[in-house]
């Protein structure tokens, strides 16, 4: 793996990698782009492999260097106290929570289990599952975050990522990727570890940005699923359903979103700081507001039912032991 520029330490902070899902050099440049949500320096470019049609950054920051990219700001990384709020946001976050965990228990037999998340961030879902009986599990790279989710809710939360004999094999009837597969280095590690980790007939419910989505046309560069440089890879439809079969699952069911309305006014908000608009920011936090969201819901409803919105959740299940 060849490494381009280097730290002051010496470290590398960039690397040129093969495309995860095929191992092809062969790739195609979409675009080269800047991080204008949070100024990391440098342009990042993003490219499509020519054979099995995965995009992916290259070159991309090497993973000591990844962390450096998510400042204390970063939104998943707060401190949840909003979900006690009685406000239409705090309404939103936990009607968001209960959309999650009704997508968790339909799709399981039982009403309960042992379930692993992934990049957990806070901990607020694990939490939400928690208090519905589960036994939970969670996996955070940032360590404050970790920590929050720990401290807050005396959740069993490890700091890192998810590596081969974290866990016992056959371990959890569910594994959830919110948002989290496109920031990991490896996926299809990710994917072949979380197989082994499902019990048989166990569930992989992955929430990743939409290729396919309507806002991807839209925005073009400044399309929030980019996320450069946080984001490492992008998932056409086609292109994870086909590998997760592959690696021995049965994808179930591809549905829309939830929750897109958050990456939808983040893309807006990059055109902004693209456009050099005065008061970016502010704007911003209007379109953020629960009246904003209100109005814009049912398109977003519309657009998930014909998986043409912001995000999409793959149900992958592990099949059953063959007796």
């Amino acid at each position: 793996m060849q490494s381009e520029r280097a730290s002051e330490s010496g470290k590398p902070i960039l690397e040129y990698v093969p495309c995860d899902f095929c191992g092809s050099d062969d790739s195609t440049l979409l675009y080269e782009l800047t991080d204008t949500l949070y100024g990391s320096p440098g342009l990042f470019p993003v490219r499509r492999c020519r054979v099995c049609k995965l995009i992916y950054l290259n070159p991309r920051p090497t993973a000591d260097a990844l962390l450096a990219h998510y400042p204390p700001s970063y939104e998943s990384h707060q401190p949840p106290t909003i979900l006690g709020s009685a406000s239409l946001a705090g309404i939103g976050r936990r009607l968001n929570l209960a959309q999650k965990r009704g997508l968790v228990v339909r799709h399981i037999s039982g009403a309960t289990g042992t379930l692993l998340d992934v990049g957990c961030a806070t901990g607020i879902f694990l939490n939400e599952m928690h208090r519905a009986g589960w036994e939970v599990k969670g996996v955070e790279p940032a360590a404050e975050a970790a920590e929050v989710a720990r401290i807050t809710f005396g959740l069993n939360v490890l700091t890192g990522t998810l590596e081969p004999g974290m866990f016992p094999p056959s371990s959890f009837d569910v594994v959830t990727y919110w948002d989290t597969l496109e920031h990991t280095p490896s996926p299809i590690a990710q994917l072949q570890t979380t197989f082994t980790l499902l019990k048989p007939g166990g569930v992989a419910i992955l929430k990743v940005p939409n290729w396919d989505g309507i806002d991807r046309h839209i925005f073009g560069g400044a399309w929030h699923g980019f996320d450069v440089p946080r984001h490492l890879y992008v998932f056409p439809r086609g292109v994870i359903a086909s590998r997760l079969s592959g690696l021995g699952f049965e994808v179930r069911r591809i549905i829309g979103g939830p929750a897109g309305y958050y990456s939808l006014t983040l893309s807006a908000y990059r055109v902004l700081r693209g456009a050099r608009v005065a008061g970016a920011r502010r704007i911003l936090g209007l379109l953020q507001t629960p009246g904003m969201r209100v109005l814009v819901q049912p398109i977003l409803t519309l657009l998930d039912a014909v998986r043409r919105g912001p995000a999409l959740t793959f149900l992958a299940k592990k099949p059953p032991s063959r007796t």
